[in-house]
């Protein structure tokens, strides 16, 4: 497997995702055993890591959305139109 034309990318490649698994699973493995039979985690404290899971994924959901706007607005507009399009509309919103 040649990833970036690299003789071995795929090796690169597996090593990484390897250490990334291994890396969530201990991080939770941490963050379950402080909750379950440490304590560390108050009410408050869980209020708060729910919070920030629901701003991690309505900020997930903003950056997909911005993406595949851009991705609709190069497959409508092709080529140096991009450019004139681009400059039209900032041109617009100056006047």
């Amino acid at each position: 497997m040649y990833v970036h034309l690299h003789i071995h990318g795929g090796f690169l490649f597996l090593l990484g995702l390897l250490l990334v698994i291994y890396t969530s699973i201990n991080w939770w493995r941490d963050v379950i055993r402080e909750a379950t039979f440490l304590g560390h985690h108050t009410s408050v404290v869980r209020k708060m890591m729910k919070a920030g899971m629901k701003l991690f994924i309505v900020t997930e959901v903003m950056f997909f959305f911005g993406f595949f706007w851009a991705f609709w607005v190069w497959s409508r507009v092709r080529g140096r139109e991009v450019w004139a399009y681009a400059w039209k509309e900032s041109d617009e919103r100056r006047t």
